[in-house]
């Protein structure tokens, strides 16, 4: 009955479940590995020496069938030739005698050889019949064999689960005394982090002077330690901003977290709080978990806030609120079970040159700090670095020796260190690390040790598209820096600056030009009129920079500029009459593809195209206009070409008229030269070889 209880128990079913990856204690767990390792040895040794016995009785006998047969073959050989000599003697004895006497000798023969033939044929089924009851034999012995290992097996197989199950149990009942037994204590970190656009002419630090358009701003505070406010960030783009997240949240954090660990210090002094159970040390590990957990709480608002401020238009958004409870247990000041008196067991086994109990030792503090981060990024990574930074604090706390007289145990607790760590990283998906890397280095501090190494690992998790994206924007960067100081190293040579400005764009190819030009204008189309009016100079200056490349004012290729030129002037009402010219444009060049597409024999594209530009840009362009009126008729035309089913096809592509303008554009959109497997071919250079086909394919 009292086994059922606990069995129906449901928090011991959690805890169980929960204990089951955690089988055993660690010492438990080494004798369990010698006793293994004992009973394999016995286990091959036992194995080996029955398979001998087995393999030696088999031989046995194959010589004695085989010597059996060699005996049996001399004797019917014998016999033969006895035989073969009598009846030769018959043989002259008949030719001797009359021919009246004949007959019955022969018959006497055929008796003796018949008789002779049968007695042989059951001397050879006796023999038989011996070796298959000997092959049976062995059968049943090897099937007795197997069996005898293989119940065996399962009793060990049995006995380890016991044992197993009985450690989880005894492990599960030592937390629940251990916990009886803790003192808790308990902070709440809340706060908020905010999205929203600098105000105008906002400029970011450094030399190229560039204007920010994504600011972040975080708070948090504690009951007791206050608020924490840091100056808000500003960013040049969403991604930087998005990049930086966990830096700016973590800061936020710690600094709150810094604030509620001097509150506490204040309070001792008056023979209350946390520091009557623990010391200092242990209070910033505390602290610096509380930081962390709060953080990964902040990152998740963040997130989705920077998703809203992006689909909003750059429009501010509300701030997203966060808040996390980290618990402390602290156990009696003599009990061997508690944090510090482990670590510094840990460094005690390290000082001994006994790294690998000191490993053993830190595993049972490591569940518990796991449990902190079960719905954090990189949660392994996160409670390891935390743990491990608290030893190496404890360390130089107890140990206090200046980094360059650091003595051999100094330089092994470092190796634990980074073992652990990689251990932990090892797993994790590629580009998966960096957002953990830059919460812990802004909340442990960018000098901290274990900040470092993770910064390391989390560089060399990098995927190989992520470091070159990486290295093409530090490119960029440095591009633009050396052309700002030139720019600085002659300001009143407006000629040169021109000339040079000149020669650097010839360099650089038409489809990255434009992509550039594009890029900015997307970023100042979000702003207001001033940066608008600017959005339009430059989306007008991509579009002359194509056309010129492509040879034609309506070629396919220029479609990337004309719609984002066509969306920005159907946005201000002052622009109508301009957005109304692009979009006949935009018409044509669409025109140009269906007839391409015609050419090569793929009428229902053409007519799905013909049927989506009709739906985008016939209002905009206005229905009189010949472009429009011209794009009508080629539709009609396409779809006179077309079967019934062909027809319904187009009829069933007609809602989806934006995706399939998206998808066209899509396919002439030049990727940039770094991106690009061997030589970069633009889009234009493709559609003069392959045409509507080669490069967007067939839109059905």
């Amino acid at each position: 009955m009292l086994g059922r209880a606990v069995c129906c128990d449901p928090v011991w079913l959690l805890q169980f479940e929960r204990e089951r990856s955690r089988a055993l204690s660690k010492d438990l767990l080494a004798a369990r590995e010698r006793w293994q390792a004992t009973e394999a040895e016995r286990a091959a040794a036992e194995d080996s020496r029955r398979v001998e016995e087995a393999a030696a009785k088999a031989r046995a006998e194959a010589a004695r069938i085989k010597e059996e047969q060699r005996r049996y073959q001399e004797a019917a050989a014998r016999e033969a030739e006895r035989i073969r000599l009598e009846r030769e003697v018959q043989r002259k004895e008949y030719e001797a005698q009359q021919v009246g006497n004949a007959t019955g000798s022969d018959a006497w023969l055929d008796a003796e050889i018949a008789a002779r033939a049968e007695q042989e044929r059951l001397i050879i089924e006796e023999q038989r019949a011996a070796a298959r009851a000997a092959e049976e034999q062995r059968r049943r012995e090897e099937e007795e064999r197997r069996r005898q290992l293989e119940e065996e097996r399962r009793q060990r197989e049995e006995q380890e689960r016991l044992e197993r199950e009985a450690a989880i149990r005894a492990k599960i009942e030592e937390r629940r005394r251990l916990e009886r037994e803790k003192k808790k204590f308990a902070v709440r970190l809340e706060g908020s982090l905010a999205v929203e656009r600098p105000p105008r002419g906002t400029l970011l630090p450094g030399p190229l002077q560039k204007e920010a358009a994504v600011r972040l701003a975080a708070s948090c505070s504690t009951l007791l330690g206050g608020a924490a406010q840091p100056p808000p960030a500003d960013f040049a783009s969403l991604a930087d901003a998005t990049d930086a997240l966990p830096q700016v949240a973590g800061q936020a954090c710690r600094q709150a977290a810094e604030a509620y660990a001097s509150a506490m210090r204040l309070q001792s002094m008056t023979g209350e709080g946390v520091l009557q159970w623990i010391d200092d040390t242990e209070l910033n590990s505390w602290a610096q978990a509380a930081a962390v957990r709060a953080a990964v709480a902040a990152l998740a608002g963040g997130d989705a806030a920077l998703a809203t401020f992006q689909q909003g238009g750059a429009a501010a958004t509300q701030p997203a609120a966060f808040q996390c409870r980290t618990e402390l247990g602290v156990l009696p000041a003599d009990h061997p079970q508690r944090t510090d008196a482990v670590l510094r067991r840990v460094i005690a086994s390290v000082e001994s040159g006994d790294s690998e109990a000191a490993a053993r030792q830190l595993e049972d503090l490591l569940e518990a700090q796991l449990e902190l981060f079960q719905k954090a990024p990189a949660p392994t990574l996160m409670g390891t670095a935390l743990l491990l930074s608290h030893l190496l604090t404890r360390a130089l706390a107890e140990r206090p020796f200046a980094a360059s007289d650091a003595p051999a145990w100094f330089e092994a607790v470092a190796r634990l260190v980074r073992s652990k760590l990689q251990a932990a990283a090892a797993a994790a998906p590629k580009d998966s690390l960096q957002a953990p890397a830059a919460l812990l280095s802004a909340v442990l501090g960018s000098g901290n040790p274990v900040a470092e190494e993770l910064v390391r690992l989390a560089d060399a998790n990098l995927s190989a598209a992520t470091r070159q994206a990486r290295q093409e924007r530090e490119r960029r960067a440095a591009a633009e820096l050396a052309a700002k100081l030139v720019e600085e190293e002659w300001p009143d040579a407006k000629e040169i600056k021109a000339a040079r400005r000149a020669e650097e764009e010839a360099k650089t190819p038409i489809p990255e030009r434009c992509w550039a030009l594009r890029n900015v204008a997307g970023t100042l189309s979000m702003g207001g009129p001033g940066e608008r009016a600017r959005a339009r100079q430059l989306l007008e200056q991509a579009v002359q920079l194509k056309q010129q490349f492509a040879g034609a004012p309506d070629h396919p290729g220029v479609l990337p500029e004309l719609l984002p030129l066509a969306a920005l002037l159907g946005s201000v009402p002052e622009w109508e009459r301009d957005a109304a010219g692009v979009s006949a444009l935009t018409l044509r060049a669409l025109n140009a593809v269906a007839a391409d597409y015609q050419q090569q024999g793929d009428a229902v594209s053409a007519a799905i195209l013909l049927e989506a530009a009709l739906r985008r840009f016939e209002e905009a362009a206005g229905v009189r206009h010949p472009a429009v009126k011209a794009t009508m008729r080629a539709a009609d035309a396409a779809l006179d070409t077309l079967s019934a089913e062909q027809r319904a096809a187009v009829a069933e592509a007609r809602p989806q008229a934006e995706s399939t303008i998206s998808r066209v554009v899509a396919a002439l959109t030049d990727e940039l030269g770094a991106y690009q497997q061997g030589s970069p071919v633009s889009k234009v250079e493709r559609w003069a070889s392959e045409g509507a086909g080669g490069v967007i394919g067939p839109l059905r």
